[in-house]
C-alpha cells in the first residue's frame, strides 16, 4: 500500500511490500502526538522505525494544514549542514550556511506542521540543539524523530520499538529447517518425465530371460 500525503506537501515516501503488526505501537504514538511536541521513537538499529515513522505520520497527517515533512538524515554526516538540510527539504531557498537557520526558524514560526528527523543517533547533539531552537521559535510545530538513544531535550517524550516477537510456529522451522517438497526445492523437477522403467520378466511384451549356455 502507499503510504503519501494528501496534497502532496511533505510527501511520504510510498511503502513497497505490506507492514505487519505494530498496531498497538501505532495507536499509542498517535495519542503521543496529540500531546506532545517532541516525541522520539527509540530502539535498535534494524528494527523498523523508519516505517513506524512514516505509518504514524500517515496516520496524522490531517490535523497539520502546513503539512508532514520526513528529512532523512542517515547519508548526513557534517552536524554543521543539518539546517541547511532540513530548510531544503522545506523548499527554502538557499542560504550561507551562518544564516540558513534563523531562516529555517523564522519560516517555521507560524507553521502548523509535523517535522520528522529520522535516523538522528550519529547527528545527535546537532538535531537536539536544533530541534529545541524550532520548539521554542515555532509553537505549532511538533516534531517526531526516530533515533538508537534519545535526543535528551526537555519535553521530549521517548517511545521504545522493540523487534517484533518470533512467533512459536517461527521458531520451530528454525530449529528444525524448512519443509520442501521436491516441486519447491526444485520446480523444474515437477515438470521432468519420470525415467523410461527397465524391462522385467514380469513387464507384458517382456523377452524372456535368456539360459546359460543358450543361443
Amino acid at each position: 500500500m502507499a503510504v503519501t500525503q494528501a496534497g502532496g506537501a511533505g510527501r511520504l515516501p510510498a511503502e513497497t511490500n505490506e507492514f505487519v503488526g505494530r498496531t498497538a505501537e501505532l495507536r499509542q504514538i498517535d495519542g503521543l502526538l496529540l500531546d506532545a511536541r517532541l516525541v522520539t521513537l527509540v530502539g535498535p538499529g534494524g528494527v523498523g522505525k523508519t516505517r513506524i515513522v512514516v505509518r504514524a505520520a500517515d496516520a496524522a497527517a490531517h490535523r497539520y494544514p502546513d503539512g508532514v515533512w520526513l528529512v532523512e538524515l542517515s547519508a548526513l554526516r557534517d552536524p554543521g549542514l543539518l539546517p541547511h538540510t532540513v530548510a531544503r527539504r522545506l523548499g527554502l531557498a538557499e542560504q550561507s550556511v551562518a544564516s540558513q537557520r534563523d531562516a529555517l526558524l523564522a519560516h517555521l514560526s507560524d507553521r502548523r506542521l509535523l517535522l520528522i528527523l529520522d535516523t538522528c543517533e550519529h547527528l545527535i547533539d546537532a538535531v537536539a540543539e536544533l530541534v529545541e531552537a524550532i520548539l521554542g521559535a515555532a509553537p505549532e510545530v511538533t516534531v517526531l524523530t526516530s533515533s538508537r538513544e534519545p535526543l535528551d531535550v526537555d519535553g521530549e517524550t521517548t517511545f521504545p520499538i522493540r523487534p517484533l516477537p518470533v512467533t512459536r510456529r517461527a521458531k520451530s522451522r528454525t530449529r528444525s529447517g524448512p519443509r520442501t517438497s521436491l516441486a519447491t526445492a526444485n520446480p523444474a523437477a515437477a515438470r521432468r518425465r519420470p525415467p523410461r522403467a527397465t524391462p522385467s520378466s514380469s513387464s507384458p511384451g517382456a523377452p524372456p530371460p535368456r539360459c546359460p549356455g543358450s543361443r
